[in-house]
């Protein structure tokens, strides 16, 4: 993987990504498959069987587990937001932020990462959660996307709203939204559109 990798960067740049199984499931080799609700803002993903080839292939969107990337993509996109938390919104946010980018996801077609899914002594809660989403997506689609995710998003517990966590969110996070805005070739929408083809 780092080979091929190495030998086709920065020709074809982006990300290369193993397939994944989980424990009990190892017979099934798994990739993800795009899965978009435009309306509501809803970027996400779900899990299909891998296709079988000699050579990477790409796709619209891919686990990080198992990913190789290069610093300099890593930089390009500023790094790792510092209010996204620990669960959820991390893969939203580096595959559509480097969508928009230009940037591709590749799978490589050998055996896949073994991803048990064992206990990683790490809590969160729904708000959390949420919040993580609305970063990845103000990062990749600005706040109107955000805007339209959180409207779609049940709020409980802590919020009878999510528009004090969205202005958290613009303030802490905008500088790096600025960013990425600046770099962006294409917009998540015309980009998602490019899938649908």
């Amino acid at each position: 993987m780092f080979e091929a990798f190495r030998d086709h960067f920065p020709s074809v740049p982006g990300t290369m990504h193993l397939p994944l199984t989980y424990h009990i499931m190892e017979y099934h080799w798994l990739i993800y498959k795009l899965r978009v609700n435009m309306e509501a803002g809803d970027f996400d993903y779900r899990f299909t069987p891998f296709r079988p080839s000699k050579y990477p292939y790409e796709v619209p969107c891919m686990s990080t587990c198992g990913m190789m990337m290069s610093r300099e993509v890593y930089n390009y996109v500023g790094g790792w937001p510092k209010e996204l938390g620990i669960y959820s919104g991390g893969e939203h946010f580096l595959n559509f932020t480097l969508a928009t980018l230009g940037y591709k996801k590749y799978i490589y077609p050998a055996p896949p990462l073994h991803h048990h899914g064992d206990n990683r002594n790490y809590h969160f809660t729904y708000d959390d959660q949420k919040r993580n989403r609305f970063i990845a997506t103000y990062m990749f689609g600005g706040k109107e996307m955000a805007i339209r995710i959180a409207k779609h998003t049940k709020a409980k517990h802590g919020f009878a709203t999510w528009e004090p966590v969205l202005e958290d969110i613009f303030q802490k996070c905008g500088p790096q939204r600025e960013m990425i805005k600046t770099k962006q070739i294409i917009s998540i929408e015309d980009w998602y559109k490019s899938w649908c083809k």
